[in-house]
């Protein structure tokens, strides 16, 4: 009985962080698919979190984690690195 428990506990963490390491990667992906469109260089934080779903900090540091950085003088404004140069 206990032994069946933890194998329920282990199997069910296994799958919570595989399931959170997908969601991150789709989350990033569609980062970079928006801030790799064509017609805009940089986009506001507020549109790039209400697209994903998140806070504007957990984007900012989703942001981070895709190499884009914030414009500067106006840290609202993101752009990748590889379209904009690094500072």
């Amino acid at each position: 009985m206990v032994e069946e428990e933890i194998a329920a506990g282990v199997t069910s963490g296994v799958l919570n962080g595989f399931r959170e390491s997908y969601r991150r990667f789709w989350l990033k992906r569609r980062l970079r698919k928006m801030l790799k469109f064509p017609k805009y260089r940089w986009r506001s934080v507020k549109e790039l979190s209400a697209a994903i779903g998140l806070n504007d900090g957990d984007t900012r540091k989703l942001l981070v984690e895709v190499n884009a950085r914030p414009q500067a003088g106006n840290a609202d404004m993101w752009g990748l690195e590889s379209r904009i140069g690094s500072r």
